[in-house]
């Protein structure tokens, strides 16, 4: 009888210890935080401690959120990758692959990985890289209307209407017809001929140069004139697109100006009136031209002091221009 007492009493001690080992057994450490609960020794998300909201990893989403692989958002794509929906598309691969507007959703193998590209022909999606061009094509450079371009050229005009591809050596160019209409065009680069080089030539001051001279009184320079050339060269412009015709000046006319020479001659040599520099040897001047072979006077040096001789820099008259090409594209 003492024997089974003794197994009661052991088998009742035993049962009281089983609650306290149940709690010991199932405690989170550390200890559930936010809106987690502890349960078999977890920390769970509970939704009844948020109310109308969700728990999401500890935190209860803003009203009309989901919780999306531990993130609040306002949807989520296959259960792993949060999205807009205003702006973004999930494309329900089953792996989230998420897409942007302007990049649809693409998928010409069934059970795999969408990408985000356009949707092109005959069930083919145009790489991440490419173009889709009119439906018909994938490009490797961007639509330019319905032609997709080379590497070695470029859209000319407006990409989003226009159909005109030209060579990367090309300019584009347009007008506008009588419609109102742009049309684009290819050509070669602008290039600029020079098909003049003598009407506005400094050689031909030659031609109008001041000449006299006078001694002791200075000569009526005024009323000789001169030409001042510019040396423009006359250009015409081939291909291109634009291109200005400016009259670009050629000569200046003015008259003529008297300069003074001190212990010069003013003589004729040659058939040429020169101011003649004078050499002192005495009561008389040995006066000589260099330039000029037998140009050599003997003159008394009281008369041969001064001699007034015509040059250019007097007061502009007129100006003369002559229409040339610029490029400008």
């Amino acid at each position: 009888m003492r024997i089974k007492s003794k197994l009661f009493m052991l088998i009742f001690f035993l049962l009281l210890l089983i609650p306290n080992v149940s709690v010991i057994a199932h405690e989170c450490v550390p200890a559930c935080t936010g809106c987690q609960t502890c349960e078999a020794g977890v920390c769970v998300d509970d939704d009844d401690k948020c109310g109308s909201s969700v728990c999401c990893d500890g935190t209860c989403c803003s009203a009309g959120q989901t919780c999306c692989n531990g993130t609040c958002c306002e949807a989520c794509c296959d259960g792993i990758t949060p999205y807009n929906p205003a702006t973004e598309t999930c494309c329900g691969d089953g792996y989230g692959t998420v897409c942007s507007g302007s990049s649809p959703c693409c998928l010409d193998v069934p059970g795999g990985i969408s990408f985000c590209t356009a949707y092109c022909y005959d069930s083919v999606c145009c790489s991440s890289a490419q173009w889709c061009c009119d439906n018909v094509e994938c490009c490797d450079y961007p639509c330019c209307g319905t032609e997709c371009c080379g590497a070695t050229e470029y859209c000319c005009g407006d990409p989003s209407w226009n159909e005109l591809c030209c060579n990367n050596d090309e300019v584009c160019c347009w007008y506008i017809d009588g419609s109102g209409n742009f049309v684009f065009y290819c050509n070669p680069p602008c290039t600029e001929e020079v098909i003049n080089t003598t009407t506005c030539s400094e050689d031909n001051e030659e031609n109008y140069a001041c000449i006299g001279c006078t001694s002791p009184l200075p000569p009526n320079c005024t009323a000789q004139q001169y030409q001042d050339y510019s040396g423009l060269e006359i250009k015409e412009c081939h291909d291109g697109c634009w291109w200005q015709t400016p009259d670009e000046l050629c000569y200046e006319q003015r008259y003529c100006l008297a300069d003074i020479k001190e212990n010069h001659y003013c003589m004729e040599c040659q058939g040429k009136w020169l101011c003649i520099p004078c050499l002192d040897t005495g009561s008389s001047c040995i006066c000589e031209e260099p330039s000029i072979a037998g140009c050599i006077i003997n003159v008394s040096c009281f008369i041969a002091s001064t001699c007034f001789k015509c040059i250019t820099g007097g007061e502009l008259i007129d100006t003369f221009k002559m229409e040339t090409c610029n490029c400008i594209y």
